[in-house]
Parts: C-alpha cells; sequence; structure tokens
C-alpha cells in the first residue's frame, strides 16, 4: 500500500473518508438483471433488511468472472424465492422459538 501510495514507513499523510447512507445497497449488474426479470425473487429481496442485502451483495460480487457471478445471482434468486437462503432458515428458526 506504500508502494502504490508513493510513501515510506513514517512518513505522515493525510487520510480522507466519506460516509455512505447505510440504508442504500449497490446492486451489481448481474442481480439488479435478475431481479429486473423475476417479480417473486424481487418481492423477496426487498423483504430483506440493507444489511442481508448488502451481505449478499458481497456473495455475488466476490468472484471476478462475468459468469460466475450470473450463475451466483441466479441461484440467489432461486434459493430465496424458495426460503432456502441461510438468513432465511435462522430468521424462521428463530421466529419458531
Amino acid at each position: 500500500m506504500c508502494r502504490a501510495a508513493g510513501v515510506q514507513i513514517g512518513n505522515s499523510v493525510e487520510v480522507m473518508f466519506s460516509l455512505v447512507n447505510p440504508n442504500i445497497v449497490d446492486l451489481p449488474e448481474e442481480l439488479m438483471a435478475v431481479l429486473e426479470q423475476d417479480d417473486d425473487a424481487r418481492k423477496v429481496w426487498n423483504s430483506f433488511t440493507p444489511g442481508r442485502q448488502r451481505s449478499l451483495t458481497i456473495y455475488v460480487t466476490s468472484v471476478r468472472n462475468v459468469d460466475s457471478r450470473i450463475k451466483r445471482a441466479l441461484e440467489l434468486a432461486n434459493k430465496a424465492k424458495l426460503g432456502q437462503l441461510q438468513v432465511q432458515r435462522t430468521t424462521r428458526k428463530k421466529d419458531q422459538d
């Protein structure tokens, strides 16, 4: 990181950051395309909290290959519709207790 930034250990640097709105989730285009074409999957997706949406989005984007991201987006949508995502099973179990 130091080399990429052109600094050496011990140098002073100025770091700037900005806060993002925690309620806004940036969808990858592969997942967005799947949700635009599947009303049932979109309804289930919209029922998730922004935090859950963000974690599922990371699952889709954690691979570089576009075909793999498409495959993950489709898999996620299908499992969500069937209630087979881990987050859905955990929530149902809590509700039953």
